[in-house]
């Protein structure tokens, strides 16, 4: 009891406090989701020790502040051991979720994602889910999802930092007429069908990222449809600065051949061309 009243008064919780096991065996799912909401209303620090911890739906964050912190971060290409490993089981729509997962405009604010390594068996959709204002996603590793990270409506001050997304469909996604300013630094996105998918976005830069080895496109950047509320989608202002492009469009038969594609077609009822891509070293 004195430590649950130390982790409270702190607003600290950890997993293993509300019986999550990180074997690899256990379903985690229902203990984890304990400690994040624990520290709603009002946030904290949600700690994860070292382990392997199966989930079965959706984490998601049902409050502002919330930090959801691994013991030992992911880094670069590979996963040292010791670390935080989240193994999403079944058909799930994303695996952590900054609000309720598909509902954007729902959204939580000033959240951060730092450290796990994330497998979703290919059974998982988007590895994160990401809206909202001041959020981040840092040190993650994500795998074996349609999407590694999905960035819905809605998105302001995103930070993207030392994430790299690997064997997925799309290493990542943004879409959304209602986000604005991404800071996407120091990530890679390797061995996915395509690595960067760009719907819509407002002030969006890559610096120092790599993007590889991706089989469709390295980069794919057109205008989608329309939002969830029915406004056209638009791009404009997207940077790529000192990123690394190298041996994608393997799948299309040609090496470094589809590296960054822009399709200026237009689909019904969307007005805008994609505008102000630029590249600079």
């Amino acid at each position: 009891n004195n430590l649950a009243d130390l982790y409270s008064s702190l607003r600290l919780a950890n997993v293993r406090a509300f019986g999550a096991v990180g074997d690899g065996v256990t379903d985690d799912t229902a203990a984890i989701q304990a400690a994040l909401d624990a520290v709603c209303p009002g946030g904290g620090i949600v700690w994860v020790p070292n382990g392997v911890y199966v989930c079965t739906a959706p984490l998601v964050f049902k409050g502002d502040g919330i930090k959801f912190l691994a013991e030992t971060p992911v880094c670069g290409y590979d996963v040292p051991p010791g670390t935080v490993t989240l193994a999403f089981v079944g058909a799930l729509a994303a695996g952590i979720a900054f609000g309720p997962v598909g509902a954007p405009l729902a959204c939580r604010n000033y959240c951060e994602v730092n450290g796990f390594f994330i497998e979703g068996h290919t059974t998982l959709v988007d590895g994160v889910q990401v809206a909202g204002v001041n959020n981040a996603v840092r040190h993650c590793y994500i795998q074996h999802c349609t999407n590694g990270v999905n960035i819905l409506d809605g998105v302001n001050s995103l930070d993207l930092a030392q994430v790299c997304a690997k064997f997925n469909t799309n290493g990542m996604v943004v879409g959304g007429t209602d986000s604005t300013t991404f800071y996407v630094h120091e990530c890679r996105f390797r061995q996915n069908t395509i690595g960067v998918v760009v719907n819509s976005a407002q002030l969006l830069q890559f610096n120092n990222c790599v993007i590889e080895s991706n089989a469709s496109y390295g980069a794919l950047i057109f205008n989608n449809t329309t939002d969830i509320v029915g406004n056209p989608e638009h791009i404009n202002n997207v940077l790529f600065l000192n990123c690394w492009l190298e041996n994608n469009g393997t799948g299309n038969g040609a090496t470094d051949r589809y590296q960054v594609v822009i399709d200026g077609s237009l689909p019904t009822g969307v007005p805008f061309y994609p505008q102000f891509v630029r590249f600079q070293n």
